[in-house]
């Protein structure tokens, strides 16, 4: 994935980002959520993207949680497989004391 990055992103996010990028991966977008300025992305890793709606640019991103994935899913039933992949990173991130939601 190739994607410009915010100020934001490239220098308050960058440990998120690098934990993200070698451990976790982005994977490729499987759901998204719009809203008047934000896009954002749930991806196949569980991971959260959050991009400008006008251009693409990457503001943030982090491991979701289980509150985040169901806004994102809004109230549509969230697949098995998906909450199981949220659940094995929220418990790594735990285990390793990360604060990276």
């Amino acid at each position: 994935m190739r994607m410009t990055l915010s100020k934001h992103a490239k220098i308050e996010r960058e440990n998120r980002l690098t934990y993200i990028a070698m451990t976790v991966g982005f994977g490729q977008v499987i759901r998204e959520r719009v809203t008047d300025t934000r896009r954002i992305c749930l991806t196949s890793t569980g991971v959260i993207l959050v991009k400008d709606v006008e251009e693409e640019f990457l503001i943030t991103a982090y491991v979701g949680n289980k509150e985040q994935v169901r806004w994102i899913y809004c109230d549509e039933r969230v697949p098995c497989e998906i909450w199981q992949l949220v659940k094995h990173n929220v418990v790594h991130v735990t285990q390793q004391n990360l604060i990276i939601f």
